[in-house]
C-alpha cells in the first residue's frame, strides 16, 4: 500500500447537523476511503516503527511481531520502489549505444582532421602573406 497524503479532516465537519455530515459522506466516498487508508497507514506505520526500534535496541520480538516487522519492511521497500519507478527504467540497448559511440567518434575524427587541414592551410597562407609583404615593401631610402 502506497503512502496516501493526509486528507483535510476539517472537510468532514462542515456543520453540526448530522444530516449534512451524512450527505457529505454519501457524496464523497473517495474522501472517506482516503481518510480510512490514511488512518490504517498511520497505525501500521507507527506499529512498524515501534517494532523496528525495539528490534534495533536488542529487544526480542515474538514470532508474530517479527512477521509484522518483515511485512512493514516489505511495504516500505515497495513504496520506495514505486516512488523511484525503478522497475520501469528501461535498460539501454548495448548495440544501439555502441553504434552511437561509433558515429560520434567518426564525427569527432572528421572534425579533428578538418581542423588539422585548416591549420595547415592557415600556415601556408601566413607564409604566402609574409612573402608578399616582403615583395611589396619598398626599401627605405636613407
Amino acid at each position: 500500500m502506497g503512502f496516501v497524503a493526509q486528507p483535510n479532516l476539517h472537510d468532514c465537519y462542515i456543520g453540526n447537523d448530522l444530516a449534512i455530515q451524512i450527505d457529505w459522506l454519501m457524496r464523497d466516498r473517495a474522501k472517506i476511503r482516503s481518510i480510512l487508508r490514511w488512518q490504517v497507514f498511520m497505525l501500521s506505520d507507527a506499529l512498524g516503527m515501534q517494532l523496528h526500534n525495539r528490534e534495533t535496541t536488542g529487544e526480542l520480538l515474538t514470532t508474530q511481531e517479527k512477521a509484522q516487522l518483515e511485512a512493514w519492511y516489505a511495504q516500505k521497500d515497495a513504496a520506495e520502489t514505486a516512488m523511484l519507478n525503478v522497475s520501469q527504467v528501461p535498460l539501454p540497448n548495448l548495440a544501439v549505444l555502441q553504434e552511437q559511440v561509433d558515429i560520434t567518434l567518426s564525427q569527432l575524427t572528421a572534425g579533428v582532421q578538418r581542423l588539422q587541414q585548416i591549420t595547415q592551410e592557415n600556415k601556408s597562407l601566413r607564409a604566402e602573406i609574409a612573402q608578399l609583404k616582403q615583395q611589396f615593401t619598398l626599401p627605405q631610402s636613407a
